[in-house]
């Protein structure tokens, strides 16, 4: 619930396959579908981990990941959830509570591990589609 109202995950995509859109300082961990799932979880913790850092080093206490960037690139809802199109009986029926992918980095799962490393281990924090406030 934010400002009262109820967040509909499934509505939304995630950002680098861990933030919520349009959901301020609120983080979903999904593992690999591909590979060991905990490959997956230990990247994101460690993604949060530089988050909240970032955010403590430059006075912020809000982060938004907002599907219009800065520079106004959109990013498009898909209809496949962070699970893919995978087809198996519980991905199937939990299709209505899960998050949605977008059309383009850093809205697609990639579902691999080495470009995962690099998202969320190296890359700057602050790109054009994820915003600060204090």
């Amino acid at each position: 619930i934010i400002d009262g109202e109820r967040v509909q995950v499934n509505q939304r995509m995630t950002y680098k396959a861990v933030l919520v859109e349009n959901a301020p300082n609120l983080a979903v961990l999904f593992g690999y579908t591909n590979a060991s799932w905990t490959l997956k979880i230990d990247l994101a913790c460690d993604y949060i981990v530089r988050l909240l850092r970032h955010m403590q080093q430059n006075g912020h206490n809000k982060f938004v990941p907002n599907s219009i960037a800065t520079d106004g690139d959109t990013a498009i809802k898909q209809s496949d959830t962070v699970m893919g199109a995978l087809s198996a009986g519980y991905i199937r029926r939990a299709e209505d509570v899960l998050p949605k992918q977008g059309d383009r980095y850093p809205w697609h799962v990639t579902n691999n591990y080495l470009s995962d490393i690099i998202m969320l281990k190296y890359q700057r924090i602050e790109d054009k589609w994820l915003k600060f406030s204090k």
